[in-house]
This record gives C-alpha cells, structure tokens and sequence, in this order.
C-alpha cells in the first residue's frame, strides 16, 4: 500500500510549562528546552526540512504566558525559529495533537510528555532529546528512545536525527519493539481494532439487556 508523504519531516511537541511558577524542575526544563530548539533551528536552516510545533498551552489561557519567561508560548518559538517552523495552535477539545503527530515523519520533544510514546504507538518515529545534563527527569524512557547530550553536541544530535529521517516507520517499529511493548499494551493475537470493537459491541449489548429487562 502506497502511504502519503507526511506534511511535516520533523513535528515538535512543545513542553512549555505554562504559568507554573519557576521551581528548579521548571528552570531546568525551560533551559534544556532552549537548548535542543536553537540546536534544531541550525539543523532546520542546514537541511531545509519542512517542521512545525504544536503548541502545549491555548492561546491567551492561563498558561499562554510565563512571567519569568517574558513572553508567550509562540513568541519564544518565532524568537528561536523564525519563519522556519510552522506553529500549531493545540485545540485540547479537538486533541489535534494526535492527527498532527500522525502527519509527521518524526517526532521530538525536550522534556516530559507522554505524546510521544503514543505517537509510537500509533507506528511513528520519535525521538526524546535530554539537555538538562542529569538523567533524573527522563527515567522513565528508555535510552533507545532518548539522545542525551549537551549544547556541543551539535554533530551527534544531527546525525541522530538524519539516522531517524531516512529510517522507515516499519523498521523503527521492529527496532524498539521490545520497548513499545513495555510501555503500551500490544496484543500478539487479535488487533487493537478488534479489540476495541469487541468492547464496545460488549457495552453495547449490555446497554440493550438492561432495557430489556426494564
């Protein structure tokens, strides 16, 4: 089966942490944050590759902003990547993020988000980027799916994301099985469709005895 090219060669999932406060673990984020988008705005302008960011926080809700900051969510964006970088607003009654993601070849985040593991869930490519010199806030995924490094590190970090860009879905698949495995429920002998439409075929005849019975 023929697959459409994705719009975006490379999607970030922005970690913005919002109108929070400024606690060490917000600090730390914010800085790494920093870090891997200037990293990645030189490896955008060097390989001309068509990105986006979707936004974490709702235009002009509380988290819009962050004082300590000094601007918005998509002003520190445009600040960094210029026109070089689509922005997507995030519409958290829609969940766009997900079709979003689904129309990405890969996809990176700085910080903690979930997003990308159900991005591999769904068979895409993603890749977390850990610059805040301590390993404590990315415990939970594993190395296969992290690059760790620091602001000098331009030349493995882009050869890591070159390596991601010309793997296919399915080989990246194969490769992290094992881990997709440990973090997302995969049946080995029904699909995950199957096994959706089951439960609601089961809800809904259960719906139906009770009206029955009434």
């Amino acid at each position: 089966l023929l697959t459409a090219k994705p719009t975006y060669d490379l999607l970030i999932v922005s970690c913005w942490r919002g109108n929070i406060g400024f606690g060490q673990d917000v600090s730390d984020s914010m800085k790494a944050m920093r870090v891997m988008d200037e990293l990645l705005a030189d490896y955008l302008s060097q390989r001309k590759l068509v990105a986006g960011v979707i936004l974490r926080s709702e235009r002009e809700s509380d988290d819009w902003i962050m004082p300590e900051i000094g601007m918005s969510e998509e002003q520190y964006y445009q600040s960094i990547y210029g026109e070089s970088l689509k922005i997507i607003d995030v519409n958290f009654a829609e969940r766009n993020v997900y079709p979003t993601m689904q129309l990405s070849n890969l996809i990176v985040a700085g910080h903690i988000t979930t997003c990308l593991v159900e991005a591999m869930a769904m068979g895409k490519k993603i890749l977390y980027a850990n610059f805040t010199g301590s390993d404590k806030y990315h415990l939970d995924y594993d190395p296969n799916i992290v690059f760790t490094g620091h602001d000098n590190d331009e030349e493995q970090f882009f050869n890591r994301l070159d390596e991601l860009q010309k793997m296919s879905d399915a080989e990246f698949g194969r490769k992290n099985e094992d881990i997709l495995e440990y973090y997302v429920l995969n049946p080995k002998t029904h699909s995950t469709r199957d096994m959706i439409a089951a439960g609601i075929s089961e809800i809904l005849k259960l719906k139906c005895d009770t009206k029955g019975a009434d």
